[in-house]
């Protein structure tokens, strides 16, 4: 029998550092459609929630200045606080750069509409989404979530929140940034990053005059990138014959 040691080499994944780049948003009353301009780089995720103030049937399409198709929905759905209003989140993953996003609500309602666009860098390129609820609160001065539980070690949580009316001084959650550009007269959206998956957590964000809000809660995997000359791992096994 002759002993000989072969040399395995195993290389081990990494996951991409997230990175939140810019918000935007519009508020229109009277329509049916609002478009937010944003100039976005190609190869990163862009993110929109969209709400509206009319009914809670309506369905969404989104569109963007670069003709993409592919825009998913989280799995959370729509969220609606009564009969009169509905919300979404849309999202896609390695968008083309663009200028635009448009939402644009089904059937010949005229109401107020808001939407909040996010661009983030290090997002996966598929299966993008880890989880996402849906919640919403009547008369009250705070935003709440739903509970949220994740798969990945690394993700970035939205909060995206609709007011039923206009409110002052919004104020994010703990550990959450409300980032610039963010907040409309009807619509706002807080994101935080961790590196550790998260079991049955909440957030909040708060007011000061009290509307009805609906809300959604939405994490989204880093991207796996390629494994440097460190994840490298080097292993000798003896094998006799």
């Amino acid at each position: 029998m002759k002993s000989r040691f072969c040399l395995f080499v195993l290389w081990s994944s990494c996951l991409a550092a997230q990175t939140f780049i810019q918000a935007a948003q519009n508020g229109v009353t009277a329509s049916t459609a609002v478009t937010v301009n944003i100039n976005t780089n190609s190869g990163n995720a862009v993110v929109v929630w969209c709400t509206q103030g009319a009914n809670n049937t309506s369905t969404l399409t989104i569109t963007d200045s670069a003709s993409q198709t592919g825009w998913a929905q989280t799995s959370s759905g729509y969220a609606s606080q009564g009969t009169s209003d509905r919300s979404a989140i849309f999202y896609k993953s390695n968008s083309a750069a663009l200028t635009s996003v448009t939402c644009t609500w089904s059937g010949s309602l005229s109401a107020t509409l808001g939407a909040t666009v996010f661009e983030l860098a290090g997002i996966a390129s598929s299966g993008a989404e880890d989880s996402s609820v849906n919640s919403g609160q009547a008369t009250t001065t705070t935003a709440t979530s739903g509970s949220l539980s994740t798969t990945s070690a690394r993700d970035i949580l939205l909060f995206a929140v609709r007011w039923s009316g206009a409110v002052t001084s919004p104020t994010a959650g703990s550990g959450y940034t409300l980032p610039a550009n963010a907040t409309s007269t009807r619509t706002t959206m807080e994101y935080k990053i961790v590196s550790t998956t998260q079991s049955a957590v909440t957030t909040t964000l708060t007011w000061t005059n009290s509307v009805n809000d609906a809300n959604i809660f939405a994490a989204f995997k880093a991207a796996t990138v390629a494994p440097t000359g460190l994840s490298k791992q080097r292993r000798y096994e003896q094998v006799d014959r």
